[in-house]
């Protein structure tokens, strides 16, 4: 597995739905993002190094649009999705980097809230991530807006040595 270290940034775009992103349709969305973030290869400034950016999987990192709007060499993607999906290793086989949250395994708010269910201990423990190259490592994650004070012991102490 790889490592993070010096500066980096993470941006949160998973918040953006793209579909509905000031009713534009996606194609429209993303040209934005590329032409308006100046963080896309069209608008860096090649003298400097660029600074990786951390981002959620979300319409951007999809396996057909990641590599017209997301440079593999400032990117690393958050992958947020299920245990099942072939998404990461395309993503991985394109050449990017990433960081593994399993989305039915190491979702510590699960059984918290909605039609969500809280994970078994051998769910959480028995969920690999790939040992590889482009594979920087897993993060558990909790969205605390699902998560009050009397949950938190349970979800994060009960959940988290088994990840």
């Amino acid at each position: 597995m790889g490592r993070i270290s010096g500066r980096f940034v993470f941006l949160s775009i998973d918040d953006i739905f793209l579909l509905q992103f000031c009713n534009y349709t996606k194609a429209t969305a993303l040209r934005i993002w590329d032409d308006e973030s100046g963080t896309s290869p069209s608008s860096r400034d090649t003298r400097q190094p660029p600074t990786p950016i951390i981002l959620w999987s979300s319409d951007l990192t999809e396996p057909e649009n990641i590599e017209n709007y997301l440079q593999k060499d400032r990117y690393i993607i958050q992958t947020w999705v299920p245990s099942s999906s072939e998404e990461p290793m395309k993503l991985l086989s394109k050449g990017y980097q990433l960081i593994m949250s399993t989305k039915d395994a190491w979702y510590l708010d699960h059984g918290f809230w909605g039609q969500t269910s809280y994970y078994q201990w051998r769910k959480v423990y028995s969920n690999r991530i790939p040992v590889l190259d482009g594979v920087l490592g897993g993060e558990a994650c909790m969205w605390t807006e699902y998560v009050d004070e009397n949950a938190l012991g349970n979800a994060v102490f009960c959940s988290i040595t088994e990840i």
